[in-house]
């Protein structure tokens, strides 16, 4: 078999009859659907259509292949060096990939001996690369194996032969996410070599772009020295269908941080069905700091606050039934505004801040401008009694009168002056609030799952 389906590889498309592309199709198994031609495909289906048993197998050849989303998944494209030999070949192809746990009786570095040399060397530089910075990689023993069923060995190792340096990118970030049991956006594609301690340049990018369109791919990663350059060539411009050029960093010698775009939107963010360890990690890894509050707003506070507004509601049980006013000064740490307001979910919320502060407020009012009425109130006070009369003036128009008993007071973000001005200048009968967390010493955002509030009524 292997001597007829070169010969058939070896012939264009239009010369191949519809017996000859069936015949090459099934030979290849489930390689015919990610590096024939589609022509080629089309012709494969068309001759064995007329068999019933093959009726239902065949609509898969009409329709591109899905690439794989589950954890452990990846892919890398490449340029195949066979093509001009083989003109039934894409020019460029695809290849589903997933990192896998070694089984014990396998020794290290036994990637699946289907996968091409140079894939697997390649395979073994990331696993060494990646294991620099994080060190779990070394303790799961992962191995690369092929996504794909009915993987030929024989036609594999012939037709996918090449130094695959263009697939340390994709294999890298691949690998990070398999250790973080996160998932791929299949949309979001990378090409780039890694060399000398950074991203290189690289081959064939016209070609991979064209691909990625093809596939439906909405981003693709290349190295930056590269980006403007195929942006220039008159070849292909970013977004003219769809696809957008980004930069893989060079100049870094770490190499999380040069993936570091490319990991944020290559992982799919878990859902709410995902464990709190998974959503606790993913939410710490989000480079993004209003990224990281939506979905902090998203896939946790909704857990936080249910499991909390029931404790408030014991210990004040008329905030079941009458919503609260709460007073709080503006948070510059991490969103502490979106996290009180989700638990308490007061009627009115009054915001105090200073110059200092007004920077925040946009973002304040995008956060939780939809949860409640907000006020604001500006502060120039310095010390602790001009504070005092400003905070004691700002409650008194803010309750308009209303019992104090209904004001809930969040002592939380501030300076230490302020908090204990503003707590000197609540009412009788109003309720302190603090929220502790444990905070995450990398991004200074709150553990999720780790809060804690604490509230209780000022009796004077």
């Amino acid at each position: 078999m292997m001597s007829e389906w070169k010969d058939l590889l070896s012939k264009p498309p239009e010369t191949l009859t519809d017996r000859e592309a069936g015949r090459l199709a099934l030979g290849l198994q489930g390689l015919s659907r990610w590096l024939l031609k589609p022509e080629v495909l089309e012709k494969a289906a068309a001759y064995l259509a007329d068999d019933p048993i093959w009726t239902e197998m065949l609509k898969p050849w009409r329709e591109r292949p899905a690439l794989p989303q589950d954890a452990g998944s990846c892919w890398v494209v490449t340029v195949l060096m066979n093509a001009e030999k083989y003109p039934a070949l894409r020019e460029a192809a695809v290849l589903p990939l997933r990192w896998q746990r070694r089984p014990a009786d396998q020794p290290s570095g036994a990637h699946d001996p289907r996968l091409p040399e140079g894939l697997r060397r390649i395979a073994d530089r990331v696993l060494q690369q990646v294991a620099e910075e994080e060190p779990s990689v070394k303790e799961a023993n992962w191995r690369l194996v092929p996504a794909i069923e009915q993987f030929p060995p024989g036609p594999a190792q012939e037709l996918l032969v090449g130094s695959y340096e263009s697939a340390f990118a994709s294999l890298a970030a691949g690998l990070f996410l398999a250790t973080w049991e996160g998932k791929p956006d299949p949309t979001v594609w990378a090409t780039g070599a890694w060399a000398d301690g950074g991203i290189q340049p690289i081959e064939g990018l016209p070609q991979k772009a064209a691909l990625a369109i093809e596939w439906g791919a909405k981003v693709l990663f290349v190295p930056e020295q590269q980006q403007k350059e195929l942006e220039k060539n008159g070849y292909f411009h970013a977004g003219a269908h769809g696809l957008h050029l980004l930069p893989l960093r060079a100049g870094t010698r770490k190499l999380r941080e040069s993936l570091r775009e490319y990991l944020d939107q290559l992982e799919v963010p878990p859902g709410p069905e995902a464990s709190r360890k998974q959503r606790s990690a993913y939410f710490l890894r989000i480079p993004d700091d209003a990224k990281a509050r939506q979905y902090y707003r998203e896939y946790i506070l909704p857990e936080v606050r249910e499991a909390w507004r029931p404790a408030i509601h014991q210990q004040v049980p008329r905030f079941r039934e009458e919503a609260p006013l709460l007073v709080s000064i503006v948070s510059k740490g991490f969103d502490l505004q979106a996290l009180t307001v989700g638990v308490l979910q007061p009627q009115q919320c009054l915001l105090l801040y200073n110059e200092e502060m007004a920077t925040e407020i946009p973002m304040v009012e995008e956060t939780i401008g939809e949860d409640c009425a907000l006020k604001k109130h500006r502060f120039t006070g310095q010390t602790r009694e001009e504070l005092l009369q400003e905070f004691q003036n700002a409650i008194r128009d803010f309750l308009h009168r209303m019992s104090g008993d209904r004001l809930v007071v969040d002592l939380t973000p501030g300076q230490r002056i302020m908090n204990l001005a503003l707590y000197d200048a609540m009412p009788t009968g109003s309720f302190a609030l603090v929220c502790q967390a444990e905070m995450d010493k990398n991004t200074r955002r709150p553990k999720p799952f780790t809060e804690k509030f604490e509230l209780w009524q000022v009796n004077r």
